[in-house]
């Protein structure tokens, strides 16, 4: 089997697809542990695999009239997710 071959660039197109997949994970996962301390349900949150210490600090801040995850920490990644978004496209523009 032959070894595939790739180029500096496409190894830093993968890094960055890489990064904006897990951001937008961390979103989705954020969105869900902040809707379930909503509904009360910490077994979803046990199953999204928060400890029992993680659950009792979000209860907390959101009993404290907080989001558990607050809006300033979706702000920054979505920002980085733009900022990859900008990296990408210069980089294809540089490679075409």
């Amino acid at each position: 089997m032959k070894a595939s071959i790739t180029s500096p660039m496409s190894d830093a197109m993968e890094k960055l697809q890489v990064e904006i997949n897990r951001l937008r994970a961390s979103l989705k996962m954020m969105r869900n542990a902040n809707a379930a301390l909503c509904s009360g349900d910490d077994a979803a949150l046990r199953a999204m695999g928060f400890s029992e210490e993680h659950i009792a600090y979000l209860k907390e801040r959101h009993c404290s009239g907080l989001d558990g995850f607050p809006k300033y920490v979706f702000r920054n990644n979505y920002s980085n997710i733009r900022s990859l978004k900008k990296c990408m496209q210069k980089l294809m523009v540089q490679t075409a």
